[in-house]
């Protein structure tokens, strides 16, 4: 997941990293 740049979208729901940074995964 660190590998992930703060660019990237979710390609489902359209969310940015940052969204998910609190979200378990």
């Amino acid at each position: 997941w660190d590998d992930v740049p703060l660019s990237w979208r979710c390609p489902d729901c359209g969310a940015g990293k940052e969204d998910f940074d609190m979200v378990e995964v």
